[in-house]
């Protein structure tokens, strides 16, 4: 999954927020706070992945 995909959704997500109702700066902020924990929680898997012996990031 590419940042590119990863933009876009949020960015969907976020204007599908707004179409609910919710103003654009806590919609903005749901959406901030979504990508940034995403973000942290892949880095962590990958970190345990590479520590246990496989990493899922190479091309092996």
């Amino acid at each position: 999954m590419g940042l590119d995909t990863v933009i876009a959704t949020l960015t969907s997500f976020c204007g599908l927020l707004v179409q609910m109702g919710y103003p654009a700066l806590y919609a903005l902020i749901v959406t901030l706070a979504l990508g940034v924990g995403g973000a942290l929680t892949m880095q962590i898997l990958i970190k345990r992945a590479g520590s246990a012996g496989d990493d899922p990031t190479s091309l092996q």
